[in-house]
């Protein structure tokens, strides 16, 4: 009606602008009224759709940053997931609790991964609270606890899934891979219960000597493939490559006798006389499971608490070379038990047990490492079935931070 600009709307059809209300009637009297319409309502998505194409958006984003291998387009990424589930409705979470919990799930282990470790805690923990029952959560969960040092925090999770009957049988015992056995669980076992052990005890004098010809080599460089001596978590072999990680403080360095990367004519003696003696430790390290090393803990040494990633094996250790008693700290914890290394003596244990090392002391401590199946897995067909648990397991934690749940 006027060339005056419009800030009126009309109410009904929203579609006229007035400069004010007397040429807004004075329109509505000419003729507006005949061909007023009410306007179809504007296609708002309601919440829970809203999160949903947020979430959505962010997966491709995900994608996107994933082929690209960006660490930033990642972060973006996780960044939009946060806000997607945030933004999801009371509502939506009661009716879909496990899909979330999954959400929660893929977001912290993925945070994780970035070095993110306080918002991937939060979220974890919510995946926990939202599905108590899913035991990828709680592995995950309690590791993330395990990793940033609250051992209580991770033993809590642990308490309250045994309580459930979710995923492990022990506080102090949590792999990722819990192989069903039938015998309660232990953390540390007889050496008595195996007679091979007696007899690498007995023939400690010669693995001795090959290791006095080795100590006084080099250490080769991380990423180096020479030397005698690596650092534990190096190149040199395929498998361990993150148990470098718990080491604290000091230094930790090994020899591989048999198993990924082993140079078993570093110490032919001793490895003749596991080939003679020691089937089970042989049979794990061909099947690429596990490994027998010289491990030498340089004085000051702190690993850090933690869990190996599967009960299908124990642990033994040959003492070689032990600091005189009196001289400081030198132990082995596992559970809520403390073992000494002796000269000459062996010590099982199960690593799948929380398990700290410390050698506070001005000497090196040197033992004969060796892993040897779980003496419940003694046939062919209950060591490849646990074996594939574990590679499940594996391809299972890959899923989870790869593939956001739709």
């Amino acid at each position: 009606l006027c060339a005056l600009p419009g800030t009126l709307r009309c109410s009904r059809c929203r579609a006229a602008f007035y400069c004010g209300r007397e040429h807004q009637s004075a329109d509505w009297r000419l003729g507006h009224r005949h061909g007023c319409k009410p306007a179809a309502p504007s296609r708002q998505p309601p919440p829970s759709e809203a999160s949903e194409l947020a979430w959505l958006a962010a997966a491709k984003l995900w994608l996107c940053a994933l082929r690209e291998s960006s660490s930033e387009g990642l972060e973006a990424a996780l960044a939009e997931f946060a806000r997607a589930l945030d933004a999801t409705p009371l509502a939506f979470r009661a009716a879909h609790a496990q899909l979330l919990a999954r959400r929660h799930l893929f977001l912290g282990a993925s945070l994780l991964d970035l070095g993110k470790a306080s918002s991937a805690l939060a979220s974890l923990r919510l995946a926990v609270e939202l599905a108590p029952a899913d035991a990828a959560a709680v592995v995950e969960y309690s590791l993330a606890l395990e990793q940033q040092g609250d051992l209580e925090g991770a033993r809590a999770v642990a308490r309250e899934a045994v309580a459930r009957g979710v995923q492990w049988r022990n506080e102090w015992q949590r792999p990722g891979t819990l192989v069903p056995l039938s015998a309660a669980p232990k953390g540390v076992w007889e050496t008595a219960d195996f007679g091979w052990l007696r007899l690498l005890e007995a023939q400690c004098a010669e693995v001795q000597l090959e290791l006095d010809a080795l100590l006084p080599q080099r250490q080769s460089s991380r990423g180096s493939a020479e030397g005698a001596w690596h650092a534990v978590g190096g190149v040199h072999r395929e498998m361990g490559q993150h148990d470098g990680s718990v080491v604290d403080s000091g230094a930790w360095r090994e020899a591989v006798l048999l198993g990924t990367g082993a140079r078993p004519q570093l110490a032919p003696r001793t490895v003749a006389l596991l080939r003679a003696h020691a089937p089970a430790a042989v049979d794990l390290c061909e099947r690429g499971a596990g490994e027998v090393i010289l491990s030498v803990l340089a004085p000051g040494t702190h690993i850090r608490a933690h869990c190996a990633p599967s009960n299908l094996r124990l642990t033994a250790h040959l003492g070689l070379r032990v600091p005189p008693s009196g001289s400081g700290r030198c132990e082995l914890r596992v559970g809520a038990r403390t073992l000494r290394w002796e000269e000459g003596r062996a010590l099982v244990f199960d690593d799948s047990f929380e398990h700290e090392v410390f050698n506070l002391t001005a000497h090196t401590r040197v033992v004969l490492l060796i892993r040897f199946w779980h003496p419940e897995l003694a046939t062919d067909d209950a060591r490849d079935a646990a074996l594939r648990q574990a590679a499940d397991h594996a391809h299972a934690c890959w899923q989870i931070r790869h593939h956001p749940p739709r």
